[in-house]
C-alpha cells in the first residue's frame, strides 16, 4: 500500500517520497503533503532536492516535471501539477527491483490521476492516516491478477481483468474506487461493469467488496448509474444478489457521506452476524 512507503525505515525520506510520487503519478503539492503526512517545508525541500539531482546542466525535467493545469479552474484548484521524470522513474524501478520501463504519466491524463488522487487526499483527511490504506492501480492489477489465478486455477488473460483505480481501505473495509472523468461512453462502460461481474463470480472473497463510483457531476453519476443497472437488468437478471457488485455513487468531494453510510451499513451487519447464534455466558 501506499503508506507502507513512508513507513519503510530502509530509505531516505526523499526516496520514500519518491516512491510516493510513483503511485501517484500526476500529483499537486497539497495532495502529496497530505499523503505523505509531511509539512508543506518538508515537501517544498524534497521538491528542490529532486530537482537537483539532475546537476547543474539541463535535463531538470528528468527528474521531476511540473505543468500548469489546464483546465477550468476553481476557487483554490491548483495551477500546477507534477510527474517524475524518466530518470526518476527508472531510478524508482531500480530501488523496487522492477524491470526498467517506460511509464511517464500521459498529459491527457491529468485530470483523471487528479481526480483519483483528491479522493485518497480526502478520505485521508477525513478519516485520519491510521484509518485509511489504499491499493494503487498498478498494485491492484497484480493483486487481482494472482487472486483469480488461484481461484480458477489458471493463467488469466491479463487484458480481460478489470483494472480499477484504486482500492480503498477504511478500518480494513476495502472499497473498489472507479473515477469517471466523462470519457468513457456506453459500451465501454458496459465492459467495465461486465469484467467486475466477472471478477465477483470468480473470486468469493470479493463479494462484499462496495465499488465507489465518483463522478464530478450530479448528470454524469445519473449517466453512469443508469447505465449500470441497465447492464445488470440486461445480462445479470437470474445471477445470485451476492454476485452483482454493492454500487456507491458519489460526486466528487462528497464521498465521505456515501462512505459513512456504507461503513454503518458493514458494522451494522457484522453486528447483526455475530449476534445470532452466539451462547451468552452469565
Amino acid at each position: 500500500m501506499i503508506s507502507d512507503w513512508m513507513e519503510n525505515e530502509s530509505l531516505t525520506r526523499k526516496d520514500q517520497v519518491l516512491n510516493v510520487m510513483y503511485d501517484l503519478r500526476i500529483f499537486t503539492r497539497s495532495q502529496l503533503v497530505t499523503i505523505t503526512g509531511l509539512g508543506k517545508h518538508n515537501v517544498d525541500m524534497i521538491l528542490k532536492s529532486i530537482r537537483r539531482m539532475s546537476g547543474d546542466g539541463e535535463g531538470k525535467e528528468d527528474w521531476l516535471q511540473a505543468k500548469g493545469y489546464n483546465r477550468p479552474k476553481k476557487p483554490g484548484e491548483p495551477k500546477v501539477v507534477y510527474s517524475l521524470g524518466m530518470k526518476a522513474i527508472r531510478y524508482v524501478q531500480t530501488l523496487r527491483g522492477l524491470e526498467p520501463r517506460s511509464r511517464e504519466a500521459p498529459s491527457a491524463q491529468t485530470g483523471h490521476f487528479i481526480g483519483i488522487n483528491d479522493i485518497l487526499m480526502r478520505s485521508l483527511e477525513r478519516y485520519g492516516h491510521d484509518r485509511i490504506g489504499w491499493y494503487s492501480e498498478m498494485e491492484l492489477a497484480v493483486l487481482l491478477y494472482l487472486d483469480i489465478k488461484d481461484a480458477v486455477n489458471k493463467e488469466p488473460a491479463m487484458n480481460a481483468i478489470i483494472r480499477p483505480d484504486g482500492m480503498l481501505l477504511i478500518d480494513g473495509q476495502r472499497h473498489f474506487v472507479e473515477f469517471d472523468n466523462a470519457t468513457e461512453g456506453p459500451r465501454k462502460l458496459e465492459t467495465k461493469f461486465s469484467r467486475y461481474i466477472d471478477l465477483y463470480e470468480m473470486v468469493q472473497d470479493y463479494e462484499n467488496v462496495p465499488i465507489l463510483w465518483v463522478a464530478n457531476t450530479e448528470k454524469r453519476l445519473t449517466y453512469i448509474k443508469n447505465n449500470w443497472e441497465i447492464t445488470v437488468s440486461k445480462f445479470y437478471a437470474g445471477y445470485e444478489a451476492k454476485k452483482i457488485p454493492k454500487c456507491l455513487f458519489a460526486v466528487a468531494g462528497e464521498e465521505s457521506e456515501v462512505l459513512d453510510e456504507s461503513m454503518g451499513k458493514l458494522l451494522s451487519g457484522r453486528k447483526n452476524v455475530l449476534s445470532k447464534g452466539v451462547p451468552t455466558f452469565n
